[in-house]
């Protein structure tokens, strides 16, 4: 669990910054348009669109992830777009980015986690780490922690065999050790062989 302790809101009040150009909060967070220009915030993630209508549509880009805030639902479709959304404004000079639901705790948190496992690399225990020391209202309902983990074996998988090849080896060899305690035999290095040959086409 991670410790965390009151930290000071922006955005009127209501918004955290998780990183120097990229906020996260609820969806009161962006009523003020005075308040959104004053934050240079571009591009607004807007995970309630039944909830919160794109009120400052002419001024602000918007990016819509609908789904609800449900154990059964399904958002991983949805992280991508929203991700390179993200991605495209705060690496813009000058851009910044507003990723909000309607309380700021599981739709847009599950959002900005993404983003930070995809574009900044952190697995993603680092990612809700860093997302929760600087919101810590932020906790992403069971369904969408399960589809973080997919998300992030499909961005290790993507990588090179030379990343992915030590984890494939760890498991590997808790099969072989487990195996081997109950006196079964397994070919590890051949397994670990055509798996190095797969990842590596």
């Amino acid at each position: 669990e991670v410790s965390t302790g009151y930290v000071e809101p922006e955005l009127n009040g209501f918004a955290h910054k998780i990183l120097e150009n990229l906020f996260l909060g609820p969806m009161e967070s962006c009523d003020s348009l005075a308040a959104l220009q004053e934050n240079g915030i571009t591009g607004i993630v807007n995970c309630c669109p039944k909830k919160c209508a794109n009120h400052h549509s002419h001024e602000i880009e918007y990016c819509i992830v609908s789904v609800y805030d449900e154990a059964h639902a399904i958002i991983a479709p949805w992280l991508r777009p929203a991700t390179q959304f993200i991605h495209r404004h705060v690496s813009t000079e000058g851009g910044k980015c507003l990723v909000h639901c309607q309380y700021g705790v599981s739709r847009s948190a599950t959002v900005v986690i993404a983003y930070l496992m995809e574009y900044l690399h952190y697995s993603l225990e680092e990612a809700y780490i860093i997302t929760k020391s600087h919101r810590p209202q932020v906790n992403p309902n069971e369904g969408f922690w399960g589809q973080l983990q997919t998300f992030e074996m499909q961005g290790l998988l993507s990588q090179k065999p030379l990343v992915v090849l030590p984890i494939l080896r760890t498991l590997f060899d808790r099969i072989e050790a487990h195996l081997e305690a109950t006196g079964a035999q397994y070919p590890t290095l051949i397994v670990l062989e055509e798996a190095w040959l797969y990842l590596d086409h």
